[in-house]
């Protein structure tokens, strides 16, 4: 997008159905990390995508749900009997 508001574009296109949801900027501005999944579900991935479109890249495997702030975004992993937790 230029500084006075033309040439928007749409990064985050998909034809298989599911939704790009509470996209946010890199520290520097140069990738966009959005969750993508179900609307109406609340399961996503974490994908990134480059601010002039290209490489995006799928960053986690498994779902993931977004809290209720949409701010937060928690993890499940698997906890292991020597770890102690």
């Amino acid at each position: 997008m230029h500084p006075d508001g033309s040439g928007v574009r749409q990064l985050t296109l998909g034809s298989d159905g599911l939704s790009s949801l509470h996209p946010t900027w890199s520290p520097d501005s140069d990738q966009l990390l959005f969750l993508r999944g179900t609307s109406n579900s609340g399961d996503a991935d974490i994908w990134s995508i480059n601010g002039d479109g290209s490489h995006l890249y799928q960053v986690t495997h498994k779902r993931v749900r977004d809290g209720p702030s949409s701010r937060v975004v928690a993890l499940e992993a698997p906890v292991s009997k020597k770890s102690g937790l």
